[in-house]
């Protein structure tokens, strides 16, 4: 009986453990991350490592957008820096006018290019997207202040003065668009479209052009790094420099174009390999592989375990009826029915699997609070898990129960009394 108890108690742990592990592999399935999954095409292209310069690179961009958005098949293209829900992120600080000097507030950053939210179907909240005189405006900036920073660097090994005037001049601010996280935290009870932001301030003194961004648009929370981080404050540049991971929205399979996006490239340049080459989907399950293999692992000793317990039980059981053959002849040869007998057997297991769910809650309930960093969006003591694993457990020992407790029920009184 203590080994029955043990091992419905045993299952009761595991099958609570893997129930939480599912319910939030399927609460990260269901989660919304702000735009549309469906039939979008991912794969990264590295123009620096053939060479490009900037000014190169966002033509580069400009072109390859514009003929993947011609192909058949292809609703909307466009391109980012890093590929939402890839595991990459990017982050950096700005000072809000206004604010106490040196007392910036930190963000999420991420450079994308034209079209890039009606192709990611992110909502626009306020004000409007990146225009292609932004991505324009943006290339100068950079280059302004790349000009500035080479001259300074000569102007510390030179006696001397080089002007840096002339990049300053050429130094707008960089128009952004932010998400309503950010606008929520950072500009409460305001519109924050028309707005200046300040470059972060640190304790030494900036040198060259510092122009700032400009907000020129809110949209929609998106979920940025993966599924289970909180969104945070997150801004949107014009993509202008560095590798690139273009996003192509296609009316059917994505995967049927990636032989057609790669001729397109290899007719711009033979040197821009194609990396990463996936859809959104696969994407996002790659990043729920560990929690899909902690499920199916977890799930597979649950199942083991309420086999064995059901095991256990039948065995017990099924020996308790065998060794009681002769009272329970004697017994219905007395006018007991065949219910009354079935209902003893079955309540038998059932007490004993009632001992082992009590017991089995109480050690889960102090167990699975470690798994809290495991979990999202469910508690480690859900009482819904909880009250579900024990109904299946006793279900399941109540099955068990039944062929013994049945054949006892069919005990023949005068064969019992011969029994031995």
């Amino acid at each position: 009986n203590a080994l029955v108890v043990a091992q419905v108690a045993l299952s009761i742990v595991v099958l609570v453990g893997a129930g939480l592990l599912v319910r939030t592999l399927r609460n990260l399935h269901n989660l919304n991350p702000g735009f549309d999954t469906r039939s979008i095409l991912l794969f990264g292209v590295n123009p620096t490592a053939a060479g490009y310069t900037d000014q190169k690179t966002a033509q580069l961009y400009s072109d390859l957008q514009q003929r993947f958005a011609a192909l058949p098949g292809v609703i909307s293209a466009s391109y980012s820096a890093d590929a939402l829900l890839s595991g990459n992120h990017s982050s950096g600080n700005v000072h809000l006018d206004g604010a106490p000097p040196k007392s910036n507030v930190n963000a999420e950053w991420l450079a994308v290019g034209l079209n890039f939210f009606s192709t990611m179907r992110i909502p626009l909240g306020a004000g409007r997207t990146f225009t292609p005189a932004d991505f324009a405006s943006a290339a100068a900036t950079n280059a302004a202040v790349t000009a500035a920073a080479d001259a300074a660097a000569k102007l510390t090994r030179s006696s001397g003065p080089i002007s840096v005037n002339q990049s300053e001049a050429q130094a707008a601010p960089v128009p952004v668009i932010i998400n309503e996280a950010f606008a929520r935290e950072f500009f409460p009870n305001q519109d924050p479209v028309g707005k200046h932001m300040g470059n972060a301030q640190g304790d030494e003194p900036a040198t060259g052009p510092q122009p700032g961004y400009l907000i020129v648009g809110i949209t929609g929370n998106t979920k940025y790094n993966n599924l289970r981080l909180e969104i945070e404050p997150t801004m949107y540049l014009p993509q202008v420099s560095n590798s690139a991971h273009f996003e192509l929205r296609t009316t059917a399979d994505p995967l049927a174009l990636v032989k057609v996006v790669n001729g397109v490239v290899s007719s711009v340049d033979d040197n821009l390999p194609l990396f990463a080459v996936r859809t959104q989907t696969e994407q996002i399950e790659q990043t729920l592989f560990l929690n899909r293999l902690m499920s199916q692992i977890s799930s597979a000793f649950a199942l083991l375990a309420l086999v064995l317990a059901c095991i256990g039980l039948y065995g017990l059981l099924s020996y308790e009826v065998s060794r009681r053959a002769r009272e329970i002849g004697i017994r219905m040869a007395l006018g007991a029915k065949a219910s009354d007998v079935l209902r003893a057997v079955i309540a038998q297991g059932i007490t004993l699997a009632a001992f082992g769910v009590a017991i089995g809650v109480a050690i889960a309930l102090g167990i699975t609070r470690f798994l809290g960093s495991l979990l999202y969006n469910v508690k480690a003591g859900d009482p819904l898990t909880f009250a579900g694993v024990a109904l299946l457990l006793v279900a399941v020992a109540a099955l068990a129960c039944y062929i013994p407790a049945l054949r006892a029920a069919r005990v023949d009184p005068m064969v019992a009394l011969r029994y031995e």
